[in-house]
């Protein structure tokens, strides 16, 4: 989880994907369809690279049972038009499969601030 951090601070969307087994699963929403494979994956955090600037990720507590993983997080960021940061807090569970992310799911709340 403290890759996926740092890939996302660093727009690194080939760092992202290099998380995941090559048919693993990315679900932003719990009501949008999850992104699926490394294509998909990559095209959508290249997408808010494109986006998004100055992001600071931070991991809170993190839970690990069998080969499911739960953590909190918190994220800061700006979009590159504009000029309101934006706060993120949120939940993310992960299944992992020889040491890669089979599937992720995140939730999370957005805060403005200014």
């Amino acid at each position: 989880m403290r890759a996926y951090g740092k890939a996302w601070e660093t727009f690194d969307s080939q760092g992202i994907t290099a998380l995941f087994a090559k048919d693993g699963t990315y679900q932003e929403k719990p009501f949008k369809r999850p992104y699926r494979g490394h294509a998909a994956i990559k095209r959508y955090w290249k997408k808010i690279g494109e986006k998004e600037k100055n992001v600071h990720f931070t991991l809170g507590k993190m839970y690990v049972e069998g080969d499911t993983g739960i953590a909190e997080w918190k994220a800061t960021f700006k979009y590159r038009e504009g000029s309101a940061s934006q706060e993120l807090s949120g939940i993310l569970l992960a299944t992992i499969k020889r040491g890669k992310i089979q599937k992720f799911w995140e939730y999370w709340r957005r805060k403005y601030t200014h």
